[in-house]
């Protein structure tokens, strides 16, 4: 499943603005403590709707400020859930998974190695000019590692939440994205997630989710609902009261 919203800003570990754990319980299993996959993923996309600053991204200065949330909700498959509960030979991508969630927030190197795979299904009969189509054409399909830009937040036998920072990426992927938005509503394309095998055990790869969008317009996402709004800006003041509070000490 999937859900889109309008934000005046980035909202990481998207399970703060919903309820989890009604699915949770839904889904629950009994768990193996060899490879704990809980059995919730989200994957929470921030995507910005500004025009990026060349200078910020020399500079390596944050990026916030108005975009989207993309939400992806994904199950732990019956298939797997049975082979864990049984205590059956798992696949060398389950033992990856396993490792990504539950030491991906320490270790860097591990959660770099979280990769996206984005597929324009309709490129020949979209809106986009010439040299859009071209660019879109060489890297269309192509996997890229979401390095420095993904965070991890695992609440141990309930869910995982993979934030990926679009706010992060590169200036020119970013000037791109900015360009044509505005034509989304004629684009049909799908995304996968992948976690990248270094080694021979862990391999093959295989797709975690994925997701197909079919002519979604960009400017006409509902806006995230005020309520959840409201909490995330007590939050906001919350910390700036409390981090003053440590420079005073």
């Amino acid at each position: 499943a999937m859900d889109t919203y309008a934000v005046p800003y980035k909202v990481h570990h998207i399970t703060q603005c919903m309820d989890v754990q009604k699915h949770v319980e839904r889904y629950k299993y009994a768990m193996n403590s060899k490879y704990p996959l809980p059995p919730i993923l989200i994957i929470n996309i921030m995507v910005p709707n500004y025009s990026p600053d060349l200078k910020k991204n020399i500079m390596g200065q944050n990026y916030d400020g108005d975009g989207y949330q993309v939400i992806i909700y994904a199950k732990l498959s019956a298939h797997i859930q049975k082979q864990l509960m049984h205590g059956e030979a798992v696949p060398p991508s389950v033992e990856l998974l396993s490792r990504f969630i539950m030491h991906g927030s320490t270790d860097s190197a591990l959660r770099d190695r979280f990769k996206c795979v984005g597929r324009v299904m309709n490129l020949k009969y979209t809106g986009f000019n010439f040299l859009t189509k071209r660019l879109l054409s060489e890297y269309n399909a192509r996997p890229f590692l979401a390095k420095e830009s993904t965070v991890i937040h695992h609440r141990y036998g309930e869910y995982c939440v993979i934030d990926l920072d679009a706010h992060l990426f590169g200036y020119v992927a970013k000037k791109a994205w900015y360009m044509i938005k505005n034509i989304m509503m004629d684009v049909i394309y799908d995304l996968a997630f992948v976690i990248e095998g270094h080694h021979n055990e862990e391999l093959p790869e295989q797709i975690l989710t994925s997701v197909r969008i079919s002519k979604v317009s960009a400017q006409k996402q509902r806006p995230l609902p005020s309520i959840y709004l409201q909490k995330l800006e007590k939050q906001k003041e919350k910390a700036k009261e409390e981090k003053h509070a440590n420079n005073l000490i």
